[in-house]
This record gives structure tokens, sequence and C-alpha cells, in this order.
């Protein structure tokens, strides 16, 4: 037992895990940034703020949205390609996530299954495809 964990805290885990030594150290951490809580916050800022780019990516990345699995995946580099073009066509509400013209909803489709163009974009590996304006 110590007198100020928070000034010790950090020097006795790394200690610790260099000498390989199972550690326990209690001590109360926010839930606010937990991943769950911020997928739970993203997804309702998502629902109240009307698809705000923010909230929606938010809640893409916070780790809670399942990948799937072949072809159609939905990881880290997809997202990041989703984003790029979110922020190229300025994508910002749900009317335009939904849109057929912008159809941002329908390039993240398309985008977890590659073998699909959108428009008449040629494909590349790894990068996405661009809808017609």
């Amino acid at each position: 037992m110590i007198r100020e964990p928070e000034v010790y805290h950090d020097l006795i885990t790394t200690l610790f895990q260099d000498y390989q030594i199972p550690i326990f150290v209690d001590e109360k951490r926010t839930m606010l940034n937990h991943p769950l809580i911020e997928t739970v916050r993203s997804l309702l800022d998502v629902i109240e703020g009307n698809w705000r780019y923010d909230a929606v990516f938010r809640l893409l990345k916070a780790g809670f949205i399942p990948e799937g699995d072949g072809e159609n995946k939905l990881d880290q580099e997809a997202i990041d390609e989703l984003e790029n073009y979110v922020l190229e066509y300025g994508v910002r509400g749900r009317s335009r996530w939904l849109s057929e013209k912008h159809g941002s909803f329908n390039a993240l489709k398309d985008l977890i299954n590659p073998h699909k163009p959108i428009g008449n974009y040629p494909l590349k590996t790894g990068s996405m495809p661009i809808a017609n304006e």
C-alpha cells in the first residue's frame, strides 16, 4: 500500500512488467473513454445529431462494429477509405448519407464488396471506388 498511488502507478506497473511479476493495481478509472461507452455515446450522437461526420466515424472507429469476414470486411483500412470519400465529397447529414446521388451508404456497401465498382470508376487494389457526380 502506498499513500499516493497516482504518483507511483506508472513506475510500479513498468517495473513489475519488466520483471514479469503479476500485479493488480486497484484504481478508479473513468469509463468515459471505454470503447463500449464510446460506441453507445457515438451511436446516440449519430441518431440525435443527424448523422454528423465526426459522430459516424467515432462510431465506426470505436471498435465494436463487427468487421465481417471474407471479402466483405469493414476493417480500419475500409473505414479510412470511406472517411476520405466522405471528406472529398462533403457528405454531411442523414439525407446525404442515404441519397442516391452521393450514396455514401451505398459507397460503404460497395466498399465492403470490392468486386462491384461504383459508376465508371476503375477499381484499383486497396482503393475505394468514387461515385460519379
